[in-house]
């Protein structure tokens, strides 16, 4: 059945759509997040959250880094296999 190939090829398609993309602020301010973090010396959490917000304020490269997805995918590069 053509129709239903076509179908579901869209539909493949569709959710790699929805997958590619850069991740969300708020996922960075979850408790226990570990979604491509900065390394930074072992404080208490607090003097760890001032410590990391001093340091992306000077240096917008650590936020860049810190809201980065890695599994991003570019559409020449690597194949999604249909």
């Amino acid at each position: 059945m053509p129709s239903h190939k076509s179908f579901r090829t869209k539909q493949k398609l569709a959710k790699a759509q929805k997958q590619n993309r850069p991740v969300p602020q708020w996922i960075r301010l979850r408790t226990g997040n570990t979604i491509r973090c900065v390394l930074t010396p072992p404080f208490e959490t607090t003097t760890l959250r001032l410590y990391q917000s001093a340091r992306e304020q000077s240096n917008p490269w650590l936020t860049f880094l810190n809201s980065y997805n890695a599994k991003r995918r570019h559409w020449r590069k690597t194949r999604i296999g249909i």
